[in-house]
């Protein structure tokens, strides 16, 4: 459910962004996210990956010798980047929509829905780097606490 507000809560977000950037004329939200959304989004999935990678060494060497389960934290990050390939899937198919010459989309404002979503997507991208950097700081919070208990 928590997901679901999340989500509901970035699509509303990027519509807001859409819509001022409309009514006060700039171009520059679309056309950045237009030409800048996939690229942006493998950049911060590499970083994103190899930060998990790291994040996933850490926690076997704290858990070495120590009866912790760390399976929670683990199916997290695995999730994490199961969403970041479902993200990027998602702006490649709005890409691709939204630049198509057959489809006709009359009577309704594509721009503002195609830019909505690409800007719900693009904060969603930064939200899931921004977990993954908290994670970082509650691991080494959590190894400097071991380390102060030895």
């Amino acid at each position: 459910m928590n997901y679901l507000y999340k989500t509901a809560f970035f699509i509303l977000t990027g519509f807001l962004a859409s819509y001022i950037c409309q009514v006060i004329g700039s171009d520059y939200l679309r056309d950045f996210l237009s030409s800048q959304l996939v690229g942006i989004i493998i950049t911060l999935m590499a970083i994103n990956t190899a930060t998990c990678s790291f994040l996933i060494a850490k926690l076997d060497d704290l858990k070495k010798g120590k009866p912790i389960d760390f399976s929670k934290t683990t199916t997290s990050i695995k999730n994490s980047l199961i969403e970041q390939v479902i993200i990027m899937s998602l702006a490649i198919v709005i890409g691709v929509l939204s630049s198509s010459k057959t489809i006709n989309y009359n009577n309704i404002n594509s721009d503002l829905i195609f830019t909505s979503l690409r800007c719900a997507i693009f904060i969603n991208t930064i939200q899931i780097l921004n977990d993954t950097g908290l994670l970082m700081f509650d691991i080494f919070e959590s190894i400097n606490t071991n380390k102060n208990e030895e």
